[in-house]
């Protein structure tokens, strides 16, 4: 993050509760939340403005090869920061959510700006590069 600067995109992917927004914002550089959690998204955004962040993109939608719809799970409340689409034991659809490419996401000029790109994926990390939306 040290290297992120003015005119410099950063984009966070599976942003949560947005912690490195404060980073990203004192640097200068535009950031990207994708968040496809709509209740996470909600935290998001609400922990942004209380914190007074004002430079940020927040994307509700899942990163995937192909654009369409895919259902994402809550885990159990005892992991509430975990969410994805693998569902298990105690999991809850939190419904479907849109997913696109990320160049769609951001852009095309934002992706080829991009000087660092944060991945998160709730556990679904290793399918983030092969998973498809129908």
């Amino acid at each position: 993050m040290r290297s992120l600067g003015k005119g410099d995109t950063f984009i966070d992917i599976g942003s949560n509760i947005g912690y490195y927004a404060p980073l990203a914002q004192s640097t200068g550089a535009s950031w990207h939340a994708i968040e496809a959690s709509p209740p996470t998204a909600d935290r998001l955004e609400a922990n942004l403005r209380l914190n007074g962040i004002d430079k940020y993109s927040v994307h509700r939608v899942a990163v995937s090869r192909s654009e369409g719809h895919i259902e994402f799970f809550r885990r159990p409340a005892s992991n509430s920061g975990m969410s994805g689409i693998k569902n298990g034991e105690g999991f809850v659809s939190e419904g479907k959510v849109p997913c696109l490419p990320l160049s769609r996401i951001v852009g095309p000029d934002e992706l080829r700006r991009a000087t660092y790109i944060k991945i998160e994926g709730g556990g679904v990390v290793a399918d983030a590069p092969t998973a498809g939306c129908g």
